[in-house]
């Protein structure tokens, strides 16, 4: 009986009973193995009835009633030994239906015990307690019993963006009973909210990470179902939209063959992990302090290259940055580079040109400038060149009778020389360096099978003509581009205070031209007539390194 399973032991009519999870035991099964002892049994529902109720519990699981009465003087319970249990109108007796009904008693209190609620009463079966002694009964009616999972909102499977918020609503789905509910991390197992037997219960996540992907679950317990657990889970799917790692650096590197340079980058992507590697064959170190990436190359010589900076973070996203490599070649106290002058910019790499300091030539400066070949010494003699870091080249000599600087020797008999006249008023050009001031010609000037109206006086010490050239370093002649230039006095010179550019355009009856037509025909033995000229005089006026000067 009780859900027993007939075992036969001898043929053919022999039969033993296997009670095993039955909660019953003997020969029969009908003997309870819930020991009651005057009080309701461990590990079942236990419910004490003081008035007429309804009760809901489940009819698949032991239930124990315990019955008293009370005094409504005294407030006390009321002692009584002649209680009785019914169903309905018949009395039941400790046993009954095959020992699905144990009874048991106190001074005070009447236990009646279900082994199997379901094979003594159903759902608006009434049970009766009563005692004559205390003139009291009271009356059970069974009740429909309901534990069900939680209802929650949303529910399945929830994508929320990163940074967003999120409510979840945990509802009663209409359980019997005193169910109390909470919600659990399912990933660690924490509580995340209170514990309440009023639902709804709602669970408020806000600026969600990417961590809080996973299982919440409302969990449900029943006060009446000891051990019992309803779960409903929502999964939470965070998405979040990956940015790559951002770069801030410069779009130039500068680079100066047997110096260190560095380049700096300041590399971000909060929250993230961030790899740096170089792309190019040239020699570096890198170095990282922080988000402070720093690239360090020396070069011995001049190598070509180019490379790029590639950033990456954890989720294989990665930034670029490809700099301009400037490389300067020049030996360093020899000469500058030069941004106006470079090699090639046809690809990312740019090598530029060397400005030499005067004593040095070469592509890098690595060689002597030979003073020689801006000058020829008197009668073709033998010229020496100065070596670097001095500049020139000296000449012998002149010959006996002459005098000079064995560049220009004159005989000492006759004068080659214009004597030196100023015109009535003149103009002043002064605190500039390297510059020209422009002079309108009277008159087209035919000079080097070209015409010029327009002429510069530089404050180097030179004129030229239609275009103005303020190079303050000698060149050889012919110039770049059939440049016209007359160079009285070309040297590195600054005006400011009394060191002027004096000049003057003189024409007409000017006793100034007079003097110079007659000059000038002596000295060539044919008539020479001027119909204006251009007076230029550098006062006071010499080499830019020296401090005084003497007109």
């Amino acid at each position: 009986m009780n859900g027993g399973q007939c075992i036969q032991y001898s043929p053919p009519d022999n039969y033993t009973c296997n009670c095993t999870g039955t909660r019953f035991q003997g020969v029969n099964c009908t003997v309870s193995d819930l020991v009651t002892n005057g009080s309701c049994p461990a590990n079942v529902i236990s419910l004490f009835i003081l008035n007429d109720r309804t009760i809901n519990v489940p009819l698949t699981e032991p239930v124990c009633i315990g019955c008293r009465f009370i005094d409504f003087q005294s407030g006390d319970l009321i002692p009584f030994s002649d209680g009785v249990w019914r169903k309905g109108s018949t009395a039941l007796s400790d046993g009954d239906f095959s020992g699905n009904v144990i009874i048991s008693s106190t001074s005070n209190t009447l236990f009646l015990t279900l082994v199997h609620p379901a094979t003594v009463v159903d759902v608006g079966d009434t049970l009766t307690c009563s005692s004559s002694s205390a003139s009291q009964s009271h009356i059970i009616t069974i009740g429909a019993f309901n534990f069900l999972n939680p209802r929650v909102s949303p529910n399945g499977t929830v994508s929320v963006i990163e940074g967003s918020n999120l409510t979840l609503t945990c509802s009663d789905p209409g359980n019997s009973g005193v169910p109390r509910y909470v919600w659990i991390n399912d990933s660690d197992g924490s509580q995340l909210t209170v514990i309440i037997n009023n639902p709804p219960l709602t669970l408020h996540l806000t600026n969600i990470n990417r961590a809080a992907s996973g299982n919440y679950t409302c969990r449900s317990t029943n006060t009446e179902l000891p051990g019992v657990i309803m779960d409903t889970t929502v999964t939470l799917n965070v998405q979040f939209t990956n940015t790559p790692p951002v770069i801030e650096a410069s779009d130039t590197f500068m680079i100066t063959v047997g110096e260190t340079a560095l380049y700096t980058l300041h590399i971000t992507d909060p929250g993230d992990t961030i790899s740096v590697t170089i792309d190019g064959e040239f020699p570096y170190t890198l170095d990282q302090n922080g988000s402070i990436w720093t690239l360090n190359v020396t070069l011995s010589s001049l190598v070509e290259f180019n490379f790029t900076v590639i950033a990456t973070d954890s989720f294989n996203e990665t930034s670029k940055i490809t700099p301009q490599v400037i490389i300067c070649s020049c030996t360093i106290d020899r000469g500058n580079c030069t941004i106006d002058e470079y090699e090639n910019n046809t690809s990312n790499l740019l090598i530029l040109m060397c400005d030499c300091m005067e004593a040095y030539e070469g592509e890098y400066c690595e060689d002597d400038f030979d003073g020689c070949t801006e000058i020829s010494c008197f009668n073709d003699a033998t010229c020496t060149d100065v070596p670097a870091p001095g500049t020139g080249a000296t000449c012998p000599p002149c010959p006996s009778g002459y005098t000079g600087d064995g560049i220009v020797c004159s005989n000492e008999s006759t004068s080659e020389f214009l004597p030196f006249l100023y015109p009535s008023s003149y103009n002043v050009y002064t605190n500039v360096d390297d510059g020209s001031v422009d002079v309108t010609l009277p008159t087209t000037l035919d000079f080097g099978g070209f015409h010029y109206n327009r002429a510069y006086i530089s404050s180097n010490g030179l004129v030229s003509f239609g275009r103005a050239y303020n190079s303050f370093s000698p060149r050889n002649f012919p110039l770049q581009n059939s440049l016209a230039v007359v160079a009285p006095y070309w040297d590195d010179s600054r005006l400011s205070g009394s060191r002027q550019l004096r000049y003057q355009i003189v024409s007409g009856s000017s006793s100034l031209i007079t003097e110079v037509n007659a000059f000038l025909s002596n000295y060539t033995g044919d008539t020479f007539e001027a119909d204006w000229l251009l007076w230029a005089y550098w006062h006071d006026i010499c080499p830019y390194s020296r401090g005084n000067c003497q007109d």
